[in-house]
């Protein structure tokens, strides 16, 4: 006799139970996306997309710092929206002194005798920057 379980793609149905078809699984509803307001997911075959508010990025494996979306695959594990603090990626850019205010936003500012251009400083009249030592 053939004692083999059935492939998980089919089912036994008995008596008089009719099948209703199959339907997309929602990764969404079953593995979650977050508790942080405004942060949605949607879902597709086999994944989900999932999209954090603004100011927050989308934390998992190989993703990139500031990304607000993410695909995860089935149930991959979703390691939530963490504010942006561009502050903590190559001083968010700034030649002198980055300042976190909020997720998403940061300020550049400059040393005295000096003025912000931009990301860059500037000195201000009369003055020189100060060259880096190397010796």
């Amino acid at each position: 006799g053939n004692n083999q379980m059935p492939p998980n793609n089919q089912i036994t149905l008995y008596g008089d139970v009719p099948f209703l078809g199959c339907e997309v699984i929602d990764y969404c509803s079953i593995s979650g996306y977050g508790n942080l307001t405004n942060t949605t997911c949607i879902h597709s075959l086999n994944s989900r997309t999932i999209s954090c508010p603004s100011g927050y990025w989308a934390t998992g494996q190989n993703q990139t710092f500031g990304e607000p979306h993410i695909t995860l695959i089935a149930d991959q594990k979703f390691h939530g929206c963490l504010p942006i603090n561009w502050c903590e990626e190559n001083n968010g850019g700034c030649e002198g002194i980055c300042t976190y205010v909020s997720p998403g936003i940061s300020s550049c500012s400059c040393g005295e005798n000096s003025k912000i251009n931009g990301t860059k400083c500037d000195c201000l009249d009369g003055y020189k920057k100060v060259e880096n030592s190397t010796g």
